[in-house]
């Protein structure tokens, strides 16, 4: 990883700027938000370097990361099926035992 200090840092900040207002603004122009408008939303902004796989201009892209997070994994691995199963048996128990109050509140607002 490339550490990020003020020097090198100096030349991003400039492209970002750039990039506001050679390529933002004019789109924002477009769409009638004001010059006004515009600088006070950006008031202040800079580019946040320490994004994780940031890729910054002069550096090469690196393959991500393997994902060990469960979420990113295929839902059968994430979700367990003996859980599953329990949580439906007692959402089916719960909806036979409120039958009546359900079939009345769908009744009466479909």
């Amino acid at each position: 990883m490339v550490s990020v200090t003020p020097a090198s840092a100096a030349p991003i900040d400039d492209q970002f700027r750039a990039w506001l207002q050679n390529d933002l603004w004019p789109q924002a122009r477009a769409k009638g938000i004001s010059k006004t408008t515009f600088d006070a939303a950006f008031d202040g902004i800079k580019p946040n370097l320490k994004l994780p796989d940031l890729v910054k201009p002069g550096e090469k892209a690196t393959a991500p990361r393997k994902q060990h997070q469960a979420e990113f994994g295929s839902p059968g691995a994430y979700f367990a099926e003996k859980t599953v199963r329990a949580v439906t048996a007692g959402g089916r128990a719960r909806e036979a035992t409120n039958a009546r109050t359900l079939a009345s509140i769908e009744k009466r607002y479909g």
